[in-house]
């Protein structure tokens, strides 16, 4: 947490989907889908029911970082950042063609249906307005140096909407991105397919993750996904 340097491609991982099984090529649907899982694990998280891992099948490990791949935001300071967690959060955050979209994932106490979540993409992909002023490249500062971040987080986001704005995305209980490319190994072009692959889910455009998250879902124009 004392690194100064870029969070983005220094700390950060990514994960890719599979490489020869495709769920489906509709974007929508392959989110509401995924969102839906992962709430559900969540869930299991919670509920202390995700048995630990075992080291040679007898020691278990301990379990206690698991709670932090959720509702889990690093928070950027001057000197070193700290980890914001909160114990329940009941929305994820979109982002789209550069604006952000505050999701709901329960209603009248239930978790929402993978097809109620896939409507709630297919509006987000079908509006049309216009980022805000500022908006579309606001997470680039989550992807510099750590203490710039910190000084225009203190300066322009420590009251009023903005601080508002800024609670709703690191107290989402994750971060997804609506992207609008498209993605996919191909085996007529191994090395290069995997490579653009692998560097979109590492760093995308720059501005289209929030690499304070602790978990960003990225879900690509064709269906593809990754983390």
């Amino acid at each position: 947490l004392r690194g100064r340097g870029p969070i983005m491609v220094n700390s950060n991982y990514y994960a890719m989907d599979f490489l020869y099984v495709f769920p489906t090529s509709i974007q929508a649907a392959r989110a509401g889908n995924a969102i839906h899982s992962i709430m559900l694990y969540r869930r299991k998280l919670d509920r202390a029911q995700i048995k630990p891992l075992m080291l040679l099948h007898t020691i278990p490990m301990c379990s206690a970082q698991y709670e932090r791949m959720f509702n889990t935001t690093r928070v950027p300071g001057v000197e070193t950042d700290t980890l914001q967690h909160v114990n329940e959060s009941k929305h994820i955050v979109v982002y789209h063609k550069g604006r952000y979209f505050k999701v709901w994932m329960f209603y009248d106490g239930r978790l929402l249906l993978p097809r109620e979540i896939e409507q709630q993409m297919e509006r987000i992909l079908a509006d049309k307005s216009e980022p805000l002023p500022g908006e579309e490249r606001l997470a680039a500062l989550t992807a510099g140096d750590r203490t710039p971040w910190a000084k225009a987080r203190e300066s322009f986001f420590s009251r009023g909407k903005n601080k508002q704005s800024l609670d709703a995305v690191e107290k989402a209980a994750f971060f997804l991105t609506l992207d609008d490319t498209e993605q996919r190994y191909d085996t007529k072009n191994p090395v290069k397919s995997l490579d653009i692959y692998a560097k979109s889910l590492l760093h995308g455009k720059c501005y289209d993750r929030w690499f304070d998250k602790s978990l960003n879902m990225i879900v690509y124009k064709n269906g593809t996904m990754g983390l």
